[in-house]
């Protein structure tokens, strides 16, 4: 919003981003219940150490509240997908090898169960979820088979259907998937693997691997996020071994070629999240070894960083990192710290002011974090 480092370290990790996405307690570090008024965001906080979805809302007054904790029944959720309607909810679960349904209220921001759906099995160890900008169709990155699993959307009743060919091979141990809104491609970080792997969604939702994949990231790297420009120009990957940011252009028919000047110091060390605005103008970079984030101007693609970046994220092992849509906030968790700490952001200069209670509690291992208004 992605390997986001050595399969069973790798999980982990991602077990911290979903640890994000149940941001449970969120109430501007008090861990308060009270419903704070006029809600401007919803925040959700996936934990895979305590099997939580963490719900939150965020007032005008930038205080987090909680809006309690979901106890799922199925084992280390580890990516969170709200879906374009806004009223479905997707999740991952790496443990389990399946994804879980929900239904979530526009107004509340709570999150249901849809009755008594089982859970869709996917492959093994599924580590990232995406969708297409209609929403009709979902993918699910799943780690430990190597392969990606497809399924259209009904999107009235949230039910899953596998689509034909499904699951799409992958090199072995992928560690991030993201899905072009604009351009119809889907990327995949191959990890250890040193290269990024390329897709075509086709109109039925099937993917075909595009010519000259995967694409190579350069001897010695490991990919552990992968990220697509929202205007569709640009791809961007963590290298968390040789802390730079690997960037290629995006051709019209989803061939990457390398950006000059790439690969970018990432400005801290092991990189394990990234994020962009809504505009792309702005990419920002969560540095694990370092406990900080790094943002950068996008411009014509060479990245060059943000002035005052880089960013300290207030506590240890920052893995997971997103910007809001209304391009406003950021939110980064601090694996460290079992904690996520949160950001104005200046959509002018892309510089990030931390809230005056910035940092809120959450649960163990919070990893993923998704946002909602």
């Amino acid at each position: 919003m992605q390997s986001i480092i050595r399969n069973s370290m790798r999980l982990q990790k991602f077990g911290i981003l979903l640890a994000l996405l149940s941001l449970a307690g969120c109430g501007g570090g008090s861990g308060s219940t009270t419903t704070p008024t006029k809600p401007v965001l919803f925040i959700y906080v996936v934990s895979q150490t305590s099997q939580q979805v963490m719900n939150f809302q965020q007032d005008s007054s930038n205080a987090i509240t909680s809006l309690g904790t979901s106890t799922t029944t199925t084992l280390q959720p580890s990516s969170f997908l709200i879906h374009p309607s806004k009223t479905l909810v997707y999740i991952a679960n790496a443990g389990s090898n399946n994804v879980t349904k929900y239904s979530r209220d526009k107004t509340t921001g709570l999150l249901t169960p849809l009755g008594s759906v089982p859970p869709t099995p996917v492959g093994t160890s599924p580590i990232a979820l995406g969708t297409d900008s209609k929403g009709n169709f979902l993918y699910v990155l799943n780690q430990g088979s190597g392969s990606i699993s497809a399924f259209s959307i009904d999107s009235t009743r949230g039910l899953l259907t596998e689509l034909a060919g499904s699951p799409f091979a992958t090199p072995p141990n992928p560690t991030s998937l993201a899905v072009s809104q604009t351009s119809g491609f889907l990327y995949v970080g191959n990890g250890g693997g040193h290269s990024i792997s390329a897709f075509a969604i086709n109109s039925d939702g099937t993917l075909s691997q595009i010519a000259g994949s995967p694409f190579d990231t350069g001897v010695g790297t490991n990919i552990s996020w992968v990220t697509v420009d929202p205007k569709g120009r640009f791809v961007y990957a963590a290298d968390s071994a040789n802390s730079t940011i690997v960037g290629f252009s995006l051709q019209s028919n989803g061939v990457i070629s390398p950006l000059a000047g790439s690969p970018f110091n990432c400005q801290g060390s092991e990189p394990l999240g990234i994020s962009m605005d809504s505009t792309g103008a702005f990419l920002y970079v969560a540095n694990a070894g370092t406990s900080n984030i790094a943002a950068f101007n996008v411009g014509s693609g060479a990245l060059t960083p943000v002035t005052g970046s880089p960013f300290t994220a207030i506590g240890s092992q920052t893995t997971f990192v997103t910007v809001d849509a209304s391009n406003k906030f950021v939110y980064a968790t601090n694996r460290g710290n079992n904690d996520i700490v949160a950001f104005t952001f200046d959509s002018g200069s892309g510089a990030l002011t931390p809230f005056a209670s910035s940092t809120v509690s959450v649960a163990n291992g919070p990893a993923w974090i998704a946002t909602s208004q």
